[in-house]
């Protein structure tokens, strides 16, 4: 009888040091319900990106230099499933950062992930950097959240004309168009200023126009920069069009949205 109390004692101390209050079991196969934040901070620039996913809503946000885009859509089961299965291969349970000490104005992606009643954290922001065997694992899933929701946001994205007004071709300047960072139109790399379809966000769109002149030095490409324009439009889907034309008080371009 003293052997067997012996013996059940011994097996009871080694369960409760194997599973210690507190540790996560590993995640199951197939969650009731799913969280995930993705969010990737500019550092020392005004810029952020954020995508939430989960079974009840998803968005993704993305703001720059004072504005701020939101897109929302409904997650599948399906999606929110394949999703999960790449986080699972890619053992996000298991993806462990090293802290560095006083790191200065470093963004990074952040993901936090809750799962059933579990939470994780994959950090690779700020001081906190992805151990190196875990590299490959954490880039899989950050690609895969940041794919699914690009997609999405895509599906919402608006075509309109741009119509390009005949006397920007008379302008003493080199002229470059970025609408959301994509160029639109760069001399250097052969994209003509012509009217043509863009594709925009619904909600804020920013707009930079960049006026160049010759440089005689031949720095920056032989280009110095004369002016930078910068505006920030709404669009919606009773927007008509962009137009770009000059503005007469002051002889330099901008973009007006047609309604």
């Amino acid at each position: 009888m003293k052997v067997f109390t012996l013996i059940a004692t011994i097996g009871l101390f080694f369960l409760l040091t194997a599973c210690p209050e507190g540790q996560k079991k590993g995640p199951p196969k197939s969650p009731g319900e799913l969280v995930i934040q993705w969010n990737d901070g500019g550092g020392m620039l005004p810029v952020s990106e954020a995508i939430y996913i989960s079974n009840d809503s998803c968005s993704w946000k993305y703001w720059r230099y004072q504005a701020e885009t939101v897109i929302s859509w409904k997650a599948k089961k399906k999606e929110l499933d394949d999703l999960y299965a790449v986080m699972v291969k890619n053992k996000f349970d298991q993806v462990t950062s090293t802290n560095e000490g006083q790191v200065y104005d470093r963004g990074g992606v952040s993901i936090h992930i809750e799962v059933d009643d579990q939470k994780y954290k994959i950090d690779n922001s700020g001081s906190s950097f992805i151990a190196d065997q875990w590299q490959g694992n954490f880039s899989a899933i950050s690609h895969a959240i940041q794919t699914y929701a690009k997609e999405k946001v895509n599906l919402q994205l608006l075509e309109l004309p741009l119509n390009v007004a005949e006397e920007i071709d008379h302008l003493p300047f080199d002229i470059t168009l970025r609408i959301n960072n994509q160029v639109i139109y760069d001399p250097k790399n052969n994209l003509p200023f012509e009217s043509k379809k863009v594709s925009v966000y619904p909600g804020d769109n920013r707009f930079e126009i960049s006026l160049f002149y010759a440089d005689s030095s031949n720095k920056y490409g032989g280009k110095v920069l004369h002016e930078q324009l910068n505006s920030v439009e709404k669009i919606d889907h009773l927007s008509k069009g962009l137009h770009l034309k000059i503005y007469k008080e002051n002889n330099l371009p901008e973009i007006i949205v047609l309604h």
